[in-house]
This record gives C-alpha cells, sequence and structure tokens, in this order.
C-alpha cells in the first residue's frame, strides 16, 4: 500500500480512531488512540499548550504484537466494549 492510500485509509477511519479506539494511552505528553481494523491504527495526538487546539502529532499502521508489548508495559490499556476502562 502507498503512502496516498495509507492517508486515505485513515482519514477514511478518521472519526472511528478518535471517538471509538479499542485502546488508549498517554506517552511523552500525547494521547496515544489504537484502532482495531484489519490493520491496526496508531494515532498519537498532541495538544499545543499555547493555541489551546489538539494536532495529530503521528499516525502509522502498528502491528498486533506492537500493541501486546505497550499494554504488557502499561503504556496503553484496552478499552472493553462498554467503553469502560
Amino acid at each position: 500500500m502507498g503512502k496516498d492510500d495509507k492517508l486515505i485509509k485513515i482519514a477514511s477511519y478518521n472519526t472511528e480512531l478518535i471517538y471509538n479506539p479499542d485502546f488508549v494511552g498517554m506517552h511523552d505528553g500525547n494521547m496515544e488512540l489504537i484502532k482495531c481494523f484489519k490493520d491496526n491504527i496508531f494515532i498519537s495526538i498532541k495538544l499545543d499548550v499555547k493555541k489551546s487546539k489538539y494536532y495529530v502529532a503521528t499516525v502509522f499502521d502498528v502491528k498486533q504484537s506492537k500493541i501486546d508489548s505497550y499494554v504488557r508495559s502499561g503504556r496503553l490499556i484496552k478499552i472493553d466494549e462498554k467503553r469502560n476502562i
């Protein structure tokens, strides 16, 4: 999959990524969200304190093994289907 194809895929999942993540966490002051689709998508959101705005700092496909590692380390937690952490 090319870079443009990935951007289109991520943009089409944008709302689902932000409002219904499967995993959430904080790292280096960034909020991290993961949504599990056919390809798992990792998104890191930063807060620009001076402008009081959030922006996407990083977006990439992430392997299940990396998600599992982040969960084991406490960096991420899984959100259950009832939206309870």
